[in-house]
């Protein structure tokens, strides 16, 4: 099982899911808008990554439903916009495994914890 303390990666617009996991955030975005607006999109990916190679999430979770039109510029939930994040798409299917699907949000687990 993961260490209890190790922080959790939301890849969506749901931060109140640190606070009901009880773990700190992977990275300094506690939302993607940062990474899905193209005036800000490839630093901000770039940042990104860097946070989660420097902080390794136990559990990354990946929200559905959550189109902002008027926020991201486009008509994508954050699971679609994976697709254009190639970097955080590959990290997820390397290191983690899905675990469950709680009504919008998909869990991935490193695999490592749950083989």
């Amino acid at each position: 099982h993961t260490d209890p303390w190790r922080p959790v990666f939301v890849w969506g617009f749901e931060p109140v899911i640190y606070d009901l996991a009880d773990r700190a955030p992977a990275s300094r975005f506690v939302s993607n808008v940062p990474q899905r607006v193209a005036w800000a999109a490839p630093e901000m990916r770039a940042r990104l990554m860097n946070d989660l190679a420097d902080a390794p999430p136990a559990a990354v979770v990946v929200e559905h439903g959550d189109v902002f039109p008027g926020v991201t510029g486009d008509a994508l939930d954050s699971a679609e916009a994976l697709a254009d994040f190639p970097a955080l798409g590959d990290l997820l299917r390397e290191r983690y495994a899905l675990a469950v699907t709680i009504q919008d949000f998909d869990v991935y687990l490193e695999r490592a914890s749950i083989e």
